[in-house]
């Protein structure tokens, strides 16, 4: 009697797992998003896998203030993910890079990014981004990504 409900067991427990597959859109051919995406990334050439990375001279110190006083003070160091054979050009744009870098930096302290969770996903992400952005303004598409390797929040 054992190995009957052990086979009726195994039975139903194969047969719910091919109809929760089928249900939930397994195997196949993708369809809708999952299709697109992948066509999508078969159209957009490869990125270059060989990158260098430029870090700037000195940390980024930015002020954080609350009714007219500086209450904190934010420190950033910051590099560049860059193509490879870009470093030269990256190093000779620095002071305009760094400018661009404190202007964004300034004006999201100003907004109050900095004064909360200042390591919130959202605020993370709008920060790269805006950073990305400005690099790629300056450096145009040798620049990958920017590197945030130190972060921090220094109280007063």
């Amino acid at each position: 009697m054992k190995p009957v409900i052990i086979a009726v067991v195994g039975i139903v427990a194969l047969g719910g797992g091919a109809v929760a597959g089928a249900f939930l859109g397994a195997g196949g051919e993708p369809h809708g998003e999952m299709a697109a995406e992948m066509e999508h990334k078969e159209t957009q050439p490869a990125k270059p896998m060989n990158f260098s990375y430029v870090k700037f001279n000195s940390q980024f110190v930015i002020p954080i203030q609350a009714g007219g006083q500086v209450i904190a003070l934010l420190v950033a160091n910051l590099q560049l993910e860059v193509e490879e054979g870009s470093t030269e050009d990256a190093v000779l744009r620095e002071p305009r890079i760094r400018d661009e870098f404190l202007k964004i930096l300034f004006n999201m302290a100003a907004e109050g990014a900095f004064t909360e969770d200042m390591f919130a996903p959202e605020i993370q992400t709008e920060l790269r981004g805006r950073l990305l952005t400005a690099a790629r303004d300056i450096l145009g598409d040798k620049v990958n990504a920017v590197l945030i390797s130190d972060f921090l929040k220094q109280d007063r």
